[in-house]
């Protein structure tokens, strides 16, 4: 396959996935800014490890693995960076009022809910949404099917609970 018709194979499998992959950024990130990086950072790795994908995994499946470890991977380098934030940048990131009102889409206030479950939790609850088995999860995330069940189960008690206290 000539360089070009590789390119083009690669634009199309992202056009089609993209929505994916910004849902798992959304997750992941509050700020926008962090959230085009991320992207930005997936969408390179995709394309280093694409002419070494082999067809027997699903694309989507492909996908998120790489995403998922490139989320991990940044997420490690970010609590290890020591956070030098001056005093300036700290009143810069003071919340907006508007930002403090609950919000009124349940969608937002599921993701928001979600952003505050561990890297793991955020993994296996956004696979479950997009429509993944147990065992399709826990072969991605290198997890026990039991391991899945149990994490998902405690998950919805979590988000049930920030959920009605977001609402009271």
């Amino acid at each position: 396959m000539s360089s070009f018709a590789l390119q083009q194979e690669f634009l199309r499998l992202l056009s089609t996935h993209q929505r994916r992959l910004h849902s798992l950024c959304r997750i992941y990130y509050l700020r926008a800014e962090d959230r085009q990086d991320a992207f930005q950072e997936i969408v390179l790795q995709l394309w280093k490890s694409y002419p070494s994908f082999n067809a027997t995994a699903h694309v989507a499946t492909w996908m998120y693995r790489v995403a998922l470890n490139t989320i991990f991977s940044r997420l490690r380098q970010a609590k290890a960076q020591p956070q030098w934030v001056g005093w300036s940048e700290q009143l810069q990131h003071l919340p907006n009022p508007d930002d403090l009102v609950a919000p009124a889409d349940a969608a937002d206030a599921l993701h928001e809910a979600i952003h505050h479950l561990s890297a793991v939790d955020k993994a296996v609850v956004l696979l479950h949404l997009e429509g993944y088995g147990y065992q399709e999860i826990a072969a991605l995330l290198d997890l026990s099917t039991t391991t899945v069940s149990t994490r998902l189960y405690r998950i919805k008690g979590k988000l049930e609970k920030r959920l009605k206290g977001q609402l009271l």
